[in-house]
């Protein structure tokens, strides 16, 4: 792999230009996926998760090439090779200040992180979807690391709706939260349907792994750790008549803290993922949308 000339090496955008080539990751090869990823049904149609799988590593695929390609340019251009466009010249820029390049964002997935936490996640994103690929479905699914977390939501209900017949508009979720955030070092019971995911986080609320409900952060606790929650998929005359049993909360959950998205052409958020309901921990689900409480999937830091 290129790399800036070691006389740069006291130039910080070339330290980073090299750091990021030397980690940047191989594309994931889909001829090396475990049987299991993308195994067919009874019916000759591959299964909904393995056609979310293909997707979103396609999706990966170009962005890995997106960035190395701008890389390697930016990288000749830096030794005279070829001219610098308008294009290297904004990522140059935004990799001396040590901000993400806005071709690179618009290539990406919505994230508020500085360039150099945004390529480790970039980087963990690639290897969740590599291992996935590779040995199969995981036990706990990472929803942050979707580019498109509603397409992964509605590859949970279509084998409900395909199932029972039904349409998949009138299915929803039943949320299950755990005693777990780590998937590595949680004991999770196999599902037959629905799935688990972690990565959440919570602001405006803290949760309490004990109750099993939302209570008061600690002071100045502005971002706490939301449990693994098992998604369960099911109708919404079912779900609302089994979350009736206590007081809950309906928490918003964002891929990140800006809380504000568009509609894209689809009718879908670009940054409102779903809603889930979990006990309110005593208080009116009211004092929690005074609070803002709401589950983030991507951190700023």
């Amino acid at each position: 792999r290129e790399t800036p000339k070691s006389s740069d090496a006291g130039d910080p955008v070339a330290n980073a230009l090299q750091d990021f080539v030397s980690r940047m990751p191989p594309q994931i090869e889909k001829a090396n996926a475990s049987p299991e990823t993308y195994k067919m049904t009874e019916l000759g149609t591959m299964i909904s998760l393995g056609t979310v799988a293909s997707q979103e590593i396609d999706k990966y695929n170009t962005l890995i090439k997106k960035l190395s390609a701008s890389l390697h340019k930016l990288i000749a251009s830096m030794r005279g090779e070829v001219a610098m466009d308008a294009e290297l010249e904004q990522v140059h820029s935004a990799i001396s200040f040590f901000q993400v390049p806005k071709s690179w964002e618009k290539a990406a997935y919505p994230s508020l992180k500085p360039l150099a936490s945004w390529f480790n996640d970039f980087v963990n994103r690639v290897e969740f979807f590599r291992d996935w690929n590779d040995t199969g479905a995981p036990t706990s699914f990472w929803l942050g690391g979707f580019f498109f977390p509603q397409g992964f939501l509605t590859g949970l209900l279509q084998p409900h709706s395909r199932q029972f017949h039904l349409p998949i508009d009138e299915l929803t979720f039943i949320c299950h939260p755990t005693d777990a955030v780590d998937p590595d070092e949680a004991t999770l019971d196999l599902l037959n349907v629905g799935a688990y995911v972690h990565g959440l986080n919570v602001e405006g609320a803290r949760w309490n792994l004990d109750t099993k409900c939302f209570e008061e952060p600690m002071p100045r606790e502005l971002v706490g750790k939301v449990p693994i929650l098992n998604l369960e998929p099911t109708t919404i005359t079912e779900a609302k008549e089994f979350n009736s049993a206590e007081p809950m909360y309906e928490c918003p959950v964002y891929k990140v803290s800006t809380r504000a998205g568009t509609l894209s052409t689809t009718g879908i958020s670009t940054n409102f993922i779903l809603s889930v309901q979990l006990p309110s921990g005593g208080e009116t689900a009211e004092h929690w949308i005074k609070r803002g409480t709401a589950f983030v999937s991507t951190l700023d830091d």
